[in-house]
């Protein structure tokens, strides 16, 4: 177990450590002296225990203002992978709003030539049959992007 003395406003404190950290408490202990100097400069002499609550006070208000600040950081990460997941799905979603587009179109043209067909009397029966066949197939797709629009 190692051991280090540690001071702060003219008092030394023996302070143990894990072997291996004693250069470590040292650097904690030097900034807790400066830190005390500093109050005392400010304050004035108002005895050592009154000095160390400060210190510790400003301490532990640094440490929830850096808390505070890694908590905002996690949720703004959160936030941009959720971004990055909606832009996703958006873009997913432009792309089946095209191709539904495009089997419209594709259906609508095939209703037009087999009105045009009925019209001219032949094969009316088959054109009608591909024109509901159309017409289905385009209302899957509409249930299908829907039902990822607005899941149930």
């Amino acid at each position: 177990m190692g051991e280090v003395t540690i001071n702060i406003n003219g008092r030394p404190y023996r302070m143990a450590c894990e072997d291996g950290q004693e250069s470590h408490l040292n650097t904690l202990g030097a900034d807790l002296a400066q830190r005390v100097e500093d109050l005392s400069a400010q304050v004035g002499k108002i005895g050592d225990a009154t000095l160390l609550v400060m210190a510790a006070l400003l301490i532990s208000d640094e440490h929830c203002e850096l808390k505070e600040s890694v908590g905002d950081q996690a949720d703004a990460a959160a936030l941009k992978d959720e971004r990055d997941a909606l832009a996703k799905e958006l873009a997913d979603l432009r792309t089946d709003a095209a191709t539904l587009t495009q089997e419209r179109n594709a259906a609508i043209a095939r209703a037009a030539a087999a009105e045009a067909g009925a019209a001219e009397g032949a094969g009316s029966a088959e054109a009608e049959a591909a024109a509901a066949q159309s017409i289905e197939s385009l209302a899957t797709r509409v249930s299908q992007l829907a039902s990822v629009i607005r899941p149930a």
